[in-house]
């Protein structure tokens, strides 16, 4: 089984979307964060601890893509299991990572964003359980294989039907060309018919020719 072509889309787009801009947040934390904090007038224990909370955001949401990858390159029969964990997983990290970056840069009004944070932390929870139920399960590999006696006779019954919807398809075009033939029959009838009725008509006819004709 196969996971959905969409979910395998929607994970690889989220890997390289959370990868590529954790990277680069992370990077711009660690070197022009602190800039800029302090050119805003951030005191030392301020901006230090706005500081951390940028580069845990950072790494929780570049965790977060290694895992959508993860599940979306997995074998076909994991892929399918493993990916509304990971989709949950992407999601908790969506919230938890944007709302610590923004009380880092944002103004101290906006603190009470804190209390929305662990909502996102409980999604990323729930996704890394949601995983290790996905391991707890009988593993793809050792589920029974199909009967075989019952693939070969789905798949006889597959050629059968081929078979009728062939010959009902050459039915249908014999019959067709049946009728056309019937029916130019019926116009040949048709045309001899009116032939004889005129060659009738005319041996009826009355010879008016003048008697020294």
């Amino acid at each position: 089984m196969t996971g959905a072509p969409w979910t395998v889309n929607r994970l690889i787009i989220l890997a390289g979307v959370l990868g590529a801009t954790a990277i680069g947040l992370g990077a711009w934390g660690a070197h022009g964060l602190e800039g800029v904090l302090a050119g805003w007038g951030r005191d030392a224990e301020t901006l230090a601890r706005r500081v951390e909370n940028f580069n845990t955001a950072a790494r929780y949401q570049l965790a977060a893509a290694i895992v959508c990858l993860a599940a979306a390159v997995a074998d076909g029969r994991w892929r399918a299991r493993l990916g509304g964990p990971a989709l949950t997983l992407a999601a908790g990290a969506l919230v938890f990572c944007t709302l610590l970056y923004a009380i880092a840069l944002g103004p101290a009004s906006w603190r009470w964003l804190g209390a929305v944070v662990p909502l996102g932390g409980l999604a990323m929870i729930a996704g890394w359980i949601g995983v290790a139920i996905v391991g707890l399960r009988r593993s793809p590999e050792t589920s029974p294989p199909p009967n075989a006696e019952l693939v070969r006779l789905e798949e006889i019954l597959s050629h059968q039907q081929k078979l009728w919807q062939d010959l009902d398809d050459s039915l249908t075009g014999l019959r067709d060309q049946s009728d056309d033939q019937a029916r130019r029959v019926v116009r040949l009838e048709d045309a001899a018919r009116q032939l004889l009725e005129q060659q009738r008509t005319t041996e009826a006819m009355p010879d008016e020719r003048p008697p020294h004709y």
